[in-house]
């Protein structure tokens, strides 16, 4: 027999039949796995609360990001991107421009917002993010083409602004983008102002509603144009195979 079940035998069963011992027994039996089951019920919505704000955090940023620790962004990227992918659990990278600038519908002067632009390398951002296949209306397009290079936007953002990527009858929405270098060129000249970049919406994403709303998605050329980066990038974003590498990722690249 058991040892465990002797001594659970010792102290819940008494030789004698006791009914006041017998009651608080029952008690504690019952207190202690109401207890242990209320606690079983709090870690389980826990770590699920866990595993749905890590997933929603990844399904947009990266495991690792590397940026450089002046504001002008890093130069040589191609080559900072093959020592990383030559590190262990490393399987993709994408350099990246990031800034803030205003967002103007071409029709509807009058409707803007500051958004953050992202440029990104198509050909490498689909290993890292997962932009690309949340895009449900038009595609992940951001060539040029008729002159003029594709923006992609959140559904949030779009019906906000009353955007469209074309389709069902509806032209496609043309907006601009003014950095905060084009902004005060803007107001310090006084004729002729800044040429501003103007981009044609080609797709609608939906992730999450605080990405939505304030994330757009241009040509990574097309971003070091805007924020004149020339050829730096503001970072590059890193997907392992495993999330809890990203500690020993880290310390490998530093």
């Amino acid at each position: 027999m058991d040892y465990r079940f002797l001594i659970a035998r010792r102290y819940l069963v008494s030789p004698r039949r006791i009914t006041l011992i017998s009651t608080i027994t029952a008690i504690s039996m019952a207190g202690v796995g109401l207890g242990v089951a209320a606690l079983l019920v709090v870690l389980s919505v826990m770590n699920g609360f866990f595993d749905f704000v890590r997933d929603m955090l990844v399904s947009f940023d990266p495991h690792v990001r590397i940026v450089s620790a002046e504001e002008r962004g890093l130069r040589q990227a191609d080559s900072l991107m093959a020592v990383a992918l030559a590190v262990p659990h490393v399987e993709h990278a994408s350099p990246y421009v990031e800034g803030k600038a205003l967002l103007v519908h071409e029709g509807l002067a009058e409707v803007n917002k500051v958004v953050i632009v992202r440029g990104v390398d198509p050909a490498t951002l689909t290993g890292v993010s997962r932009v690309v296949e949340r895009t449900e209306l038009g595609a992940f397009d951001l060539a040029r083409r008729d002159g003029r290079p594709g923006i992609v936007v959140g559904q949030r953002l779009a019906r906000r602004l009353g955007l469209s990527a074309g389709g069902n009858g509806l032209p496609a929405s043309t907006v601009g983008l003014l950095s905060a270098p084009a902004i005060e060129r803007l107001f310090m000249q006084v004729f002729g102002g800044p040429q501003i970049p103007r981009f044609t919406v080609r797709g609608l994403y939906e992730l999450e509603p605080v990405y939505d709303e304030n994330h757009v998605f241009i040509d990574l050329d097309e971003a070091r144009r805007l924020f004149r980066m020339e050829d730096r990038v503001s970072g590059i974003e890193l997907r392992l195979d495993d999330l809890e590498q990203a500690d020993r990722v880290k310390r490998a690249l530093q």
